[in-house]
């Protein structure tokens, strides 16, 4: 099964004031692995520095 998303039908999240997210593929939809989305991060914030023991992340 193929499915097809218009990035300006995906719902934005604003629940954090410092950020912006839209998630476009996940379990929600289908996704057994991958995750994949947007994230803005408000200008003067940022995300501390963390690990993901399971699994890597890329942001470009």
């Amino acid at each position: 099964m193929t499915n097809v998303f218009r990035w300006a039908d995906v719902a934005l999240d604003e629940s954090d004031p410092d950020l912006k997210r839209r998630t476009m593929v996940s379990a929600d939809v289908g996704s057994g692995y991958l995750h994949m989305g947007e994230l803005t991060i408000m200008p003067g914030k940022e995300i501390p520095l963390h690990v993901h023991p399971t699994h890597g992340e890329a942001c470009m």
